[in-house]
Formats: C-alpha cells, sequence, structure tokens
C-alpha cells in the first residue's frame, strides 16, 4: 500500500506533464519572485484505492526565465520526504519535478505553453482568478487532463485527469503570491464585510432593545382607563 500512496503521488504530480517541446528563445515573463511558496492538495484514485497529499514549492532565487527553489511532497498517514532542490527553466518546461507548476506569466489565447504539447486554448475564471484554460491528452498513454494556469502570474491552479486506471487532482490550496481567498477576494476584505454583517444585525437587536425599554407603554400596550364612579 505505501508503494502504492507514493507512486500514485508521483502520477498525481507529473502525469500532467506529457513532454517537453522546442520552442523559439522569445522573451517570456517571469512572475514569481524569491520567497514566494505554493502549496497544493493532491488526491489520487487507482483500482478503487484513494490517496491524498500535497505538494509544496518554494522559490529560492529567480535570474532570467530560471527559477531555483525546493519541492517537498506530503503524503497523509506518511512520513514527510525531504524537500528536493529544482531548476526550471519557463522558456522551455524543463524543470524536473516542478515542470508544469510555473509557466510564464500573461500568456493568452493561442500562445504555446513551454514544455506541454498544448496551447492556451481558452481564458477562464478559477474561483476568481483569470486564468488560462488548455487541455492535454495522449491516447497512446491513455491520458487526459484539464488544466488551469494563473494567468498573470503563471502558477499552476488545477490539473485535473486520468491515466488508464488512474484518475487524479491537483488543486491550489494557497500561495504567498497574492492574498486571494473565497472567489479571489482579499481574506481581510473579507473579514471586514463579514465583521460588518455581524455589527449590523448587532446593533439592529440593540436598537429594537433600546426602543422597548423606552416606550414600555407602547411596546405592551396602554391599558384602557377605568370606568366614572357612579351617580350618588
Amino acid at each position: 500500500m505505501k508503494a502504492f500512496v507514493y507512486r500514485s503521488i508521483a502520477i498525481a504530480a507529473l502525469v500532467y506533464i506529457i513532454m517537453v517541446t522546442g520552442v523559439s528563445n522569445a522573451a517570456y515573463l517571469v512572475a514569481v519572485k524569491a520567497g514566494d511558496s505554493i502549496r497544493y492538495d493532491i488526491n489520487v484514485t487507482y483500482q478503487g484505492q484513494s490517496a491524498t497529499g500535497t505538494i509544496k514549492l518554494t522559490v529560492q532565487s529567480v535570474q532570467g526565465t530560471l527559477i531555483t527553489g525546493t519541492y517537498e511532497v506530503t503524503v497523509q498517514g506518511q512520513t514527510a520526504g525531504q524537500p528536493e532542490q529544482f531548476t526550471l527553466d519557463v522558456s522551455t518546461g524543463s524543470g524536473g519535478s516542478a515542470s508544469g507548476f510555473i509557466i510564464p506569466a500573461n500568456l493568452t489565447v493561442g500562445n504555446f505553453i513551454p514544455g506541454e504539447a498544448a496551447s492556451v486554448e481558452t481564458i477562464g475564471d478559477w474561483r476568481g482568478r483569470k486564468a488560462i484554460v488548455a487541455n492535454a491528452s495522449s491516447p497512446y498513454m491513455g491520458f487526459m487532463s484539464r488544466i488551469y494556469w494563473d494567468q498573470a502570474t503563471g502558477i499552476l491552479l488545477e490539473s485535473t485527469g486520468s491515466l488508464t486506471e488512474t484518475q487524479f487532482s491537483i488543486t491550489l490550496a494557497e500561495t504567498t503570491l497574492w492574498s486571494g481567498g473565497l472567489f479571489g477576494l482579499d481574506k481581510i476584505f473579507i473579514i471586514v464585510v463579514v465583521a460588518v454583517v455581524i455589527i449590523a444585525v448587532v446593533a439592529g437587536f440593540m436598537l429594537r432593545k433600546k426602543r422597548a425599554q423606552a416606550f414600555p407603554a407602547m411596546a405592551q400596550g396602554v391599558p384602557p382607563p377605568p370606568p366614572p364612579p357612579p351617580p350618588p
């Protein structure tokens, strides 16, 4: 089972990267910087067995189109592996374990994706982020995948697909590149919105209570005056 788990995580992390293909020496934009980190959640199912884990990339340096950093895989229920060093060239997609996780920023429809046997098919929305979308397939390997990268930064957002009897998903869990939270909104903004709603509700209850205390007769109803005394 342990071998299956590690093999499944390796498949999920690398399977959507089909092959490195030749590209021109066109200038590509790198939007990540030293100190940036990206963490992904991974789910793999193989012949009825499931495995989950995480992948974390940490950028250590950026020089031109070359990115160096560490790549760390953690499998649920297993001892965390040691971080591996990587050197990724986004102009070719060559980068070992890190290939495909970071591509050039600001690609648009029709642009070739370095290192991937695919071009940008469309621009879509991924949880509030503008994403470039591509489909990758290899009939010989029985491989199919739909992939989303963040257009502004070039980092992988999500990859879901299958390889023969294996289904996998790699989904962005958190990153330091932006403070995006729910629906791509800033977490602080979300907290402020929630706080404003709570304050408004509490204020409404307090105002209603004060009005009841200030006008008890109106709140409870004014009793009718007593009848006049009978004539002597």
